[in-house]
């Protein structure tokens, strides 16, 4: 038996090359990993020798070569039309009409009694001959399914001589001990860092489902990836053309702040005639005059309103204007004044922006994107990222109600701190955050130890 050892980057590549060098005969010795993957030691069968021929008798050679030749005269006996007379009872036929005609003759005697006991031998002597091409011309007697029971035989050892090497490949083609273990562990930290992204239950069980596919599917960083594939943006429309536009949200969440900054920028890119601001919060003290310090500084004019005729007569009046943004006030769901707030905006013809504070409890930002879901809202725009540890509530009320994110400020700054929103820098900022607070909590734990 002649073996080999065959090596291969895994156990499908080495199994090929067993069949390939050694036939699919080949007999598996021994499997072991190496540093450059599978090695397998195997051998292939030594072909039988040729079994030397038994000697046959020579009276058995004699009866089969007598058999044949019987054989094939009954074959051209079949094949004739009509069999003629052998020559031995032409021969009797001739010797007992003869002997009739001497008999009736009263003459010959002898000789008529020596014919027929010749014309007897020959006939026996046929008549055997006969016989034994009859008997050498019957097909040997065979014992029924026998041909099915040897066909049925040979299946099974068709299968034993294979299934050696299947079994081996369906053995190895099963991942190791270490190999699912692997596995286990980056699902476990995938599922840790989904969990420190802060999102919200039901955007969290979305998020990990999609994340881990894209794990499976060869994603360099499926987390990032899957969240910036799930977050809408608006982009810079409002920048660009303008419009009528009005910011809301809750108290202190920067709408005024957030409105100075697109003020500022429009009137960069398009000049400050193009630019308007309109003051609607009536409620809270100095409101108005922070709006006009802010306009003054842009070099853009402010108006300020009471009730919704005021409103309309003084977007009709700024009708030229590219941009006109309304300020609007910070009132909580529950307080008796939100329902005035919705009365004016509503129908006013006004692009409605929510102003989302990320450093906000995410069950106060439940609540308000709840209760201004009322009206129509356009977009959403997250504030307050440098005060925030993570993006988790922001992005969980706007993927659960399916808000485009529109714009993101940074900082008190105007117009510096803020910028377009984009999924992939978005995406890209919370996964940081998240793995960072990972991080720290894994220090302070160790510390703990």
């Amino acid at each position: 038996m002649k073996t080999r050892r065959i090596q291969g980057p895994d156990i499908q590549a080495a199994l090929r090359e067993v069949r390939r060098a050694l036939g699919a005969d080949a007999v598996i010795m021994s499997t072991r990993e190496t540093e450059e993957g599978i090695e397998i030691i195997a051998a292939a069968p030594s072909a039988p020798r040729a079994a030397a021929p038994a000697a046959v008798p020579r009276a058995e050679q004699r009866a089969a070569r007598t058999q044949q030749a019987t054989r094939e005269a009954l074959r051209r006996a079949a094949a004739a039309p009509e069999p003629r007379a052998s020559g031995a009872q032409s021969a009797a036929k001739a010797a007992a009409a003869e002997a009739a005609s001497k008999s009736a003759r009263g003459t010959g005697a002898p000789a008529a009694k020596a014919s027929s006991r010749k014309v007897s031998a020959e006939q026996d002597l046929a008549a055997r001959r006969d016989a034994g091409a009859a008997s050498a011309a019957r097909p040997a007697p065979t014992r029924p399914n026998e041909g099915a029971r040897a066909d049925a035989g040979a299946a099974p050892a068709r299968r034993r001589a294979v299934s050696p090497l299947a079994s081996l490949a369906a053995g190895m083609a099963r991942p190791s001990a270490k190999a699912l273990a692997e596995e286990a562990a980056a699902r476990a930290e995938l599922a840790s860092r989904v969990e420190a992204l802060g999102l919200a239950g039901d955007v969290r069980a979305r998020i990990a489902a999609a994340a881990e596919s894209a794990r499976a599917g060869g994603e360099r960083d499926p987390l990032a990836a899957t969240l910036a594939a799930s977050i809408e943006v608006e982009g810079k429309a409002l920048i660009r053309k303008g419009g009528r536009v009005a910011v809301l949200g809750g108290t202190g969440v920067g709408k005024t702040t957030t409105i100075a900054k697109l003020a500022a920028h429009f009137a960069r890119r398009h000049g400050p005639g193009q630019v308007a601001l309109v003051n609607a919060d009536q409620y809270r003290i100095g409101a108005s005059d922070q709006l006009r310090r802010f306009g003054r500084l842009i070099g853009v004019p402010t108006f300020e309103v009471h009730g919704r005729d005021e409103l309309d007569a003084t977007l009709y009046r700024l009708r030229d204007r590219r941009l006109v943004l309304v300020d609007t006030a910070g009132i909580a769901a529950h307080d008796v004044r939100f329902a005035e707030q919705v009365s004016l905006l509503d129908g006013a013809g006004l692009d409605l922006y929510l102003a989302l504070s990320l450093n906000t409890q995410a069950a106060v930002l439940a609540r308000c994107v709840q209760s201004f879901s009322a009206l129509r809202l356009r977009a959403c725009i997250l504030t307050k990222e440098d005060e925030a540890l993570s993006l988790g509530a922001g992005l969980s009320m706007a993927l659960r109600h399916a808000l485009p994110l529109a714009y993101v400020t940074h900082g008190p700054g105007v117009p510096a701190d803020i910028r377009v929103a984009r999924a992939e820098r978005i995406a890209a900022r919370a996964v940081a955050m998240a793995d960072a607070a990972r991080e720290e909590l894994g220090g302070a734990l160790e510390v703990a130890r």
